[in-house]
This record gives C-alpha cells, sequence and structure tokens, in this order.
C-alpha cells in the first residue's frame, strides 16, 4: 500500500501504446480506465492497464488524444 506521506501526488503516469514504435502514432492509455483498442495488418489488440493502489490521475484532457499532439 502507498503511504500517504510520499511526494506522489507530485508524479503524473503517462501511458502510451501503438502499433508501431513510431510515437506519432500511439495514443494516452489510461491507467485503471477504459480499454483501448489498436489495430493494424497483424494484429486487433484491446489494451487496458491496471495498476494495484494507483490513485493518482492522468488529466482527462490527455485521453484520447495522441502521443504528438501531448508532445508539443
Amino acid at each position: 500500500m502507498v503511504s500517504q506521506d510520499t511526494n506522489a501526488n507530485k508524479h503524473r503516469l503517462k501511458i502510451t501504446a501503438g502499433a508501431d514504435y513510431s510515437l506519432k502514432a500511439h495514443q494516452v492509455v489510461p491507467v485503471n480506465g477504459e480499454t483501448i483498442r489498436i489495430e493494424n495488418e497483424h494484429a486487433i489488440v484491446s489494451l487496458c492497464v491496471r495498476i494495484k493502489d494507483y490513485t493518482g490521475n492522468t488529466p482527462a484532457h490527455l485521453f484520447g488524444q495522441t502521443a504528438e499532439l501531448i508532445n508539443q
């Protein structure tokens, strides 16, 4: 369990995923949130990231945006 005395609230977690290595094609993956779908000619993947005891948040305005837009 995470101690309340840590500096965890000063950090944000951003996870991205995509069908290839190019960050331009990645999308933000919400932690303990919705499942996202990633497709290419080789696979169709439903991806969901779960982290036990994670209570932080990723700003809602980042969901659904590509890494290219976020890194501007």
